[in-house]
């Protein structure tokens, strides 16, 4: 029986669960597990939820199971789904020494995980099929960068952090969340009251504005992305555009705050890098109040709650994201180097979750109109991939979504080389390596 693990998750796939239980109980049951670690999931949860991982376990542990086989590229990523992969080798153990082997390896963290791999290796339970990178090029490309870009941006970052350190905002959100929870009228934690908690939409900033340097970096490469997938395609190559962000999240917000635009009849509207930062910007204004682990209330302050001295700050900020070099970056870098593939006359397609397709309408990008993508055009990522291997289609766009389970390798008579230009790379690195994969089958 093949099955997909989402065809197996949760009690709504209790006729599928009973026929591999028939399975199982008759003696004749083997487990072939693909991309195992996705099946490994929901171990701590409630029992009422049906989650997948405890499931999968008891399949695996099943006493008339002849055997399993995992296959997985990230199996000792996280300690917690070591429960599942313990057939391979630690099996004799009872349910307790198995909970002592999780919590032993989450106190040793990765050099823990590293050892019991390599004892498993030697012990003859795993065994590591890797494609080779032989013969492959990893080259960096130079970027130029204008140096008034860069300082521009260091700027921004640096006024930004001054605001979100501010104790003067620190004091104003204090102050507006207090004035929320005593509206609530709620009891107090030690009257058997909910426990109630505060955050400010500046507590993440350090990470949001790296993010945003990250953004900046992958919208200066535009001009020469394009430039290489132009060249590549021109010598019979095929072109893979890898990128972690999509930005459609800022999009959306954009397109809720600009209700005047005809998004749906495709009126083109300006959307540039300096609209990315104002999206980030507007955050430090907001928070939220959270009421036993769910939100109750979120808010925004007033210019009046705020003060005089934040509004100067915020003011300074506002100047900044006036400056041209930043409405001439596109906010959907990935997209403009589509289009300049477009432009030149070649078929191009993306593998990505996203729920709106992108049409720049100048050269740079920074005009642009969208598309509402249908849920079979974003599903069906299979005929993407067709038009690709069988060079109907000289480039495609992939993102996290497109890194797993899916083959983008040469393989028509005569093959298309395969040219992955890393225009963002992926924050996780076995991601990262399993989109090299899809080129390197």
């Amino acid at each position: 029986l093949a099955t997909t693990y989402d065809q197996i998750k949760g009690y709504k796939s209790a006729n599928r669960r009973r026929l591999l239980k028939k399975i199982m109980d008759s003696g004749r049951g083997f487990i072939v597990m693909d991309e195992a670690h996705d099946a490994a999931g929901g171990f701590g949860a409630q029992e009422k939820d049906g989650h997948l991982g405890k499931y999968v376990y008891g399949l695996v542990n099943h006493p008339k199971n002849n055997g399993a086989v995992y296959s997985s590229a990230t199996w000792a990523k996280r300690p917690e789904s070591m429960f599942l992969f313990m057939r391979a080798g630690l099996g004799h153990l009872d349910p307790g020494d198995r909970e002592d082997v999780v919590t032993n390896l989450k106190d040793m963290g990765i050099p823990g995980m590293t050892a019991l791999s390599q004892m498993l290796a030697e012990g003859g339970f795993a065994t590591r099929r890797q494609k080779s990178f032989d013969g492959i090029k990893f080259e960096t490309q130079p970027v130029e960068l204008f140096e008034s870009d860069v300082d521009l941006m260091v700027d921004f970052t640096n006024r930004i952090l001054d605001l979100a350190n501010s104790k003067d905002l620190a004091a104003a959100h204090k102050a507006k969340r207090d004035e929320i929870v005593e509206e609530l009228a709620l009891p107090s934690v030690k009257d058997g009251g909910p426990k109630v908690s505060g955050r400010a939409g500046t507590e993440d900033w350090a990470s949001l504005m790296y993010l945003m340097a990250t953004q900046h970096s992958t919208a200066m490469k535009v001009g020469e992305a394009a430039r290489q997938a132009l060249t590549s395609i021109a010598n019979g190559e095929s072109v893979v555009l890898a990128a972690e962000n999509t930005n459609e999240a800022a999009l959306k917000r954009f397109m809720d705050r600009n209700p005047d635009i005809d998004f749906a009849g495709g009126e083109s509207f300006d959307f540039h890098f300096g609209h990315l930062l104002i999206d980030r910007v507007r955050n430090f204004r907001k928070g939220a109040i959270r009421v036993g682990g769910q939100v109750a209330e979120t808010y925004e302050l007033t210019d009046e709650e705020l003060g005089p001295a934040l509004q100067e700050l915020e003011g300074m900020i506002d100047e900044l994201l006036d400056e041209a070099e930043f409405q001439k970056l596109p906010a959907m870098p990935v997209d403009a180097v589509l289009g300049y593939l477009r432009r030149a006359g070649h078929n191009v397609g993306e593998v990505t979750g996203r729920q709106y397709a992108i049409t720049p309408e100048n050269e740079d990008g920074t005009k642009i109109s969208v598309r509402r993508r249908s849920g079979a055009e974003i599903k069906n990522k299979a005929d993407i991939l067709s038009e690709f291997n069988n060079n109907k289609m000289v480039a495609a766009f992939i993102n996290a979504a497109g890194s797993t389970g899916l083959s983008a390798h040469a393989f028509m008579d005569p093959p298309r080389p395969r040219h992955m230009i890393i225009m963002q790379v992926l924050q996780d690195v076995t991601a990262m390596v399993q989109m090299f994969g899809r080129i390197n089958r």
